[in-house]
């Protein structure tokens, strides 16, 4: 399986159930909390999402002789600060059979180097939660 390009998409409203909501990261109740109070009184539309800046992944190439099916976008859920840095990522969805630690790998690292615009609440940047799919072209 030749990987030519990954196509990167930001996506809020994922519609899957592996999504955990980042229950899974110590470092998302502190930045859910505070972003919460913000929003308390407050329609949940105040919110604005946070918005990629700066994304890069490179695919690792299968090793010589091995081969994988992808069924569906990888899917990953990731914590991002209010200085819009990603300071915690899960693949929640691994669409690889056999299983391709690399890959995973290889998602985990890249999406912790990217940046964001933070999400925001009347102006003041919070944390937020997102799904981002990772779909191969």
């Amino acid at each position: 399986m030749t990987m030519a390009a990954v196509l990167l998409a930001l996506s809020i409203a994922v519609d899957d159930s592996a999504l955990k909501g980042c229950a899974w990261s110590e470092l998302w109740e502190p930045l859910r909390k505070e972003s919460e109070e913000l929003l308390r009184g407050r329609p949940a539309e105040s919110q604005i999402p946070p918005r990629q800046t700066k994304a890069r992944f490179t695919a690792p190439r299968p090793a010589p002789g091995a081969s994988y099916t992808l069924d569906g976008p990888w899917l990953v859920e990731i914590v991002v600060s209010p200085k819009g840095q990603v300071v915690d990522a899960k693949v929640v969805r691994e669409p690889a059979d056999p299983p391709w630690p690399e890959y995973a790998k290889a998602l985990r690292d890249a999406v912790r180097r990217w940046k964001f615009k933070p999400s925001t609440v009347d102006g003041r940047p919070v944390g937020a939660c997102v799904a981002v799919p990772v779909i191969q072209k």
